[in-house]
């Protein structure tokens, strides 16, 4: 994933890592960040996670389990690579995702 990726191509690569987990533990997870206080400047960011997670077909997850670092590495990775796509939204510049 890089920095300059389309709305189209940040869905797909998003919709392709989701499909390695189970949905039940992205769910989760996803819910868990988005209400640290630290990081609920980002709802919208995890809104869109959600919305994703909700349009793959239950058939398209592998239910591979989810470590710690690979979700770590996600959302940092989704984070830079959504700055352009949501910072008008959001109406900040420099804050960063709480670790988790």
């Amino acid at each position: 994933m890089n920095e300059s990726m389309s709305l189209s191509e940040v869905i797909k690569n998003v919709k392709t890592w989701m499909s390695e987990y189970n949905p039940s533990v992205l769910n989760k997870w996803i819910t868990v960040i988005s209400i640290h206080p630290s990081n609920q400047i980002f709802n919208i960011r995890f809104e869109f996670l959600l919305a994703i997670l909700t349009s793959i077909d239950n058939e398209e997850f592998k239910n591979h389990k989810l470590d710690y670092q690979s979700l770590n590495s996600f959302i940092s990775k989704f984070k830079k690579e959504t700055d352009s796509i949501f910072f008008k939204v959001e109406d900040i510049k420099e804050l960063q995702l709480m670790e988790f």
